[in-house]
Formats: structure tokens, sequence, C-alpha cells
């Protein structure tokens, strides 16, 4: 059966499985047969799951509550947390940009990977984006960025030169 049912995140990889991250179970893969379950016991960072990407290497990145981001190479995880230079250990949302850099919304702002896949710096300031903690990251058909704020601060649009913010008057 299925392991877990809090789900709070779905999300569809280039190879056509289903993956589910769970509130307190952690992520869980379905690949048309079966469902297997990936906690912490395995290396999943943490097993509060709210976010969940695939990048252009087809690594799935899991965003968890608290315990950082976490890469899954189809073996084994890498855990990325503040000691790597990520805004904050609670991610939200993962996407990228129009040049394929890794976006990660956090409690703490707007994290980027860097281009060794080794660290993380800030994307854009806070100041610039009105708020920091950053819920949802949309990539529109032209590749620019929309951030979504958790909070009463409305959605920004980024266009790798500028930020526009936009809340009710």
């Amino acid at each position: 059966g299925f392991p877990h049912n809090a789900v709070v995140r779905g999300y569809r990889d280039r190879s056509g499985n289903l993956w589910f991250g769970t509130y307190g179970g952690g992520a869980i893969r379905y690949d048309g047969k079966v469902f297997t379950n990936y906690s912490n016991v395995h290396g999943l960072a943490g097993n509060i799951v709210w976010s969940i990407f695939e990048d252009k290497n087809e690594n799935i990145w899991f965003g968890t509550d608290g315990a950082g981001v976490s890469r899954y190479d189809g073996k084994s995880f890498k855990n990325y947390t503040t000691a790597d230079g990520l805004a904050d250990n609670l991610v939200w949302a993962i996407n990228e940009d129009k040049k394929g850099t890794l976006l990660f919304g956090t409690g703490g702002g707007i994290s980027q990977l860097s281009p060794d896949g080794k660290s993380f710096t800030k994307y854009i300031t806070s100041s610039e984006l009105g708020n920091i903690n950053v819920s949802s990251i949309v990539k529109d058909i032209s590749g620019n960025i929309w951030f979504g704020a958790w909070g009463r601060y409305g959605v920004s649009y980024y266009d790798g030169d500028s930020v526009i913010n936009y809340t009710v008057a």
C-alpha cells in the first residue's frame, strides 16, 4: 500500500515517475507499479518534504522543513544546509531560471546553487524582493521568474535585471 497519507507535494519527473512529498513520511516514488519510500533513514535530509524538482542532470531535489535540501542521484542522497550557504533550512520551493541555475525559495530568501554544485549564494536580495519567506517559484514562457511570498507580500517578477513587486493596493 501507500506508505504515508499526509501528501503535501506532487511531481512528475522526465522518466514518468511520480514523486510525492509528505508531511512526516519523507518522499515517495511511484514508477507505475511500486511505491518506494525514502526517508531520513535512507539519507533524505528530513521527513517533511515541501518541494521536489528534477534538474538537467536528472537529479531529484527535495526541499525540507528545517533540514535543508537533498539531492538524489538515483542511488544516494547529498544534503545541503545553511552551512553550505543555503539562505535557510526551510525550503518551500525549487525551480530554475532561464540560464538553468537552480533556485531555492527558503524561509530566508532565495538561494542559487553555484555552477560547481557545491555551495549556495543569494539570488536576489530580500530588500528587492519585499519578503524573505519565498513559498513558490514559477518560470513563465519567456523564462522570467515569479516568486510567491508567504504572508501579505504578494508576488514578485524578476526578469534577470530588476524586480517588480505586485501586492494588493
